[in-house]
């Protein structure tokens, strides 16, 4: 029988309960159960908890677990192999059919939009925009010229101050911001009077945009060729607006701005 459980034990009284069935194992197995000779020894272990080693059969005999122990021979399961295999094969082949059917199906709805836009952003290195940038580049052009172009500059209107959504003050759901030290910044305004479920998308694509591609390309531009109207000819969609007028960068009136009032009030030195 098992021993009591410990805690209904003392510690004298737990040794003693342990250690009683660990001696009489320890007795079978000197007094010839170890050498596998059957006879008293067995007729000890048996109904008392423990079981001797045993050694091998001689002559020792193949064992291919296609028939059962009980009359040597019996039940005969290797004669349901011809039944078995066929229709392991059968499934086989439609699970296989099935699985390319899937393949084929999502590379029909995924594949050849993807390999539309992959051709479509592989044209910008075409004449006349000449625009060769990895894909991490267009993907985010493409990015800020939709915030660029589809932002409304906000009024008090019911249309960006709706009043059913303003809501009580309360602890606001906060974030930690990238490559700062603890430094936790609410998700949005107090108002909420925009929603949050796109905030989600555009974290996830602010955190995976480091695995697109990206590579570096360091052309000259050509001789004579304006690399301001370069510029302009790519990226004139989502170029900031100026307000100060440089067509003539060589003017006094740009040189004194330049030099009095912009980067080179720290950089040009005078000459006597």
């Amino acid at each position: 029988p098992p021993p009591p459980h410990p805690a209904s034990l003392s510690p004298a009284g737990y040794t003693r309960a342990v250690s009683g069935p660990l001696a009489r194992r320890a007795k079978v197995q000197r007094s010839g159960g170890m050498a596998g000779v059957p006879g008293a020894d067995m007729e000890k272990a048996e109904g008392s908890g423990d079981w001797p080693q045993r050694q091998p059969e001689e002559p020792r005999k193949c064992r291919y677990f296609c028939c059962g122990s009980a009359a040597s021979c019996f039940p005969p399961y290797f004669l349901f192999l011809p039944l078995l295999g066929p229709i392991g094969y059968a499934l086989g082949m439609v699970s296989l059919t099935l699985a390319m059917a899937g393949v084929l199906v999502l590379a029909a709805l995924c594949l050849c939009p993807l390999m539309t836009m992959l051709s479509w952003t592989r044209m910008w290195a075409c004449w006349p925009w000449r625009w060769h940038v990895d894909f991490y580049t267009k993907f985010a052009y493409l990015a800020h010229q939709n915030l660029l172009l589809s932002w409304e500059a906000p009024d008090t209107s019911p249309k960006f101050f709706p009043v059913e959504k303003i809501r009580p003050k309360r602890k606001l759901a906060k974030y930690t911001v990238e490559y700062a030290l603890n430094i936790k910044v609410p998700v949005q305004d107090e108002e909420e009077f925009r929603t949050t479920k796109s905030l989600g998308i555009v974290k996830w694509f602010e955190a995976n945009f480091r695995y697109l591609p990206l590579n570096d390309r360091f052309e000259t531009f050509e001789e004579g060729e304006n690399p301001v109207e370069y510029v302009m000819r790519q990226v004139g969609s989502i170029y900031p607006t100026t307000y100060q007028d440089w067509s003539d960068k060589r003017s006094d009136r740009a040189l004194a701005r330049f030099c009095l009032h912009g980067i080179g009030e720290h950089r040009v030195d005078s000459v006597v």
